[in-house]
Formats: structure tokens, C-alpha cells, sequence
């Protein structure tokens, strides 16, 4: 497997019009999404492409209220996000850190040495790779940071943003990362507060 795309076009279009799949079940009462075919007319909301287009300053993440803030250099929020972050306390990090690097279509290392809860419940002994795509646990985007194993990320599971569930990293909808990714910069300052 090279990619790791969507699972059904019901996925599809809940991502590309960055809502629920069961919101768009909600508008298409009359669709059978086991049979449908190409050329099928598919309601869905209407949201506008945005990107930043302003300079940006730095980003800020607040972990009690579960958000991160993109702000221009004056200290203006450009951008404001539901975040998921780590579920340890201890594992979350927080103070200043640095964008190091980016990955878009990043794929997934798994490295039963770092999660070895996950390995231990699941019986893995070996480091694996998942190819790229909207379902790889990273999302559409990488953030890393200054911190070893520590990024802002995407998700496949974008109802499951803003609850406490990662592993120390910093989950957006994908639609989300995908704009912090474009308007972030090398080195720029990611403040974390409790």
C-alpha cells in the first residue's frame, strides 16, 4: 500500500467540506453511500478556502482550554482551533518551543520502543511505516518541533479533536493543520501554556 486515502466517499466528502459524516447522512437522507456512483449530486456545506495571508508572528497553545491561536507579529489571533493534547500530563509539553521542521502527506512511524503501551496491548515488537494519506494517525501534516517525537499534527479522526488523547502531540483537523502548515514558518516560537 503506497497511500492511505479515504475509506469511503462518505469520508470524502465529510473531509472536503470539513464536517461530520453523520451531518452530511443528515443532508442526503436520500442516498444509498453503499451504491452511489459517479455523477451522484451529494449535499454538502458550502465553506470558502481560507488561508492566512498575513504574516504570522507566532503560534500559542493553551492546554487547559484545549485551543491554538496563530497570531500576526503585533500579537493580533489570526486563527483560532479546537487542539487535541496529550493525555499524561507529564507528556504534555509546554513553555517555548520551535518549528524545526514540516512534512505534508507525512507518513507514520511506529516505534514500539516510544509507545510501548500501545505495542504491549497490541502485541507489537517491531517498528513499522504507514504510508501517507487523510487516514495515516499524523493527518495531511507534520509540524515538528524542538522536542524529539513532539509535533503539530493532522488527524483522521477529526471528531476527536479538542479531548485529551494524544500522546504529547498536537492534533488539528486536517483541514486545520493544512493552514497552520501553510502560514507557519522555520523556527517560528510555538508558546505552550498550561
Amino acid at each position: 500500500m503506497d497511500y492511505l486515502g479515504f475509506s469511503s466517499i462518505l469520508e470524502w466528502a465529510a473531509e472536503q467540506s470539513q464536517s461530520d459524516p453523520d451531518f452530511i447522512l443528515q443532508l442526503n437522507p436520500e442516498l444509498d453511500w453503499s451504491r452511489i456512483r459517479a455523477g451522484a449530486i451529494i449535499k454538502v456545506p458550502k465553506i470558502p478556502a481560507y488561508r492566512i495571508s498575513a504574516p504570522v508572528g507566532h503560534i500559542q497553545i493553551h492546554l487547559s482550554e484545549r485551543t491554538l491561536q496563530v497570531y500576526n507579529p503585533t500579537g493580533r489571533i489570526l486563527f483560532h482551533y479546537p487542539v487535541s493534547i496529550g493525555r499524561r500530563v507529564e507528556n504534555r509539553p509546554h513553555g517555548e518551543l520551535r518549528i524545526v521542521a514540516f512534512a505534508a502527506d507525512p507518513n507514520y512511524t511506529f516505534e514500539p520502543k516510544i509507545l510501548t503501551g500501545v505495542a504491549k496491548r497490541e502485541g507489537i515488537n517491531s517498528r513499522f511505516i504507514i504510508p501517507s494519506g487523510p487516514n495515516n494517525p499524523l493527518g495531511t501534516r507534520w509540524i515538528s518541533l524542538n522536542r524529539p517525537g513532539y509535533g503539530i499534527q493532522g488527524t483522521p479522526e477529526p471528531e476527536q479533536v479538542g479531548r485529551t488523547e494524544s500522546h504529547g502531540c498536537f492534533r488539528l483537523a486536517n483541514w486545520n493543520a493544512d493552514t497552520v502548515f501553510d502560514a507557519a514558518r522555520l523556527y517560528m516560537p510555538v508558546y505552550v501554556e498550561p
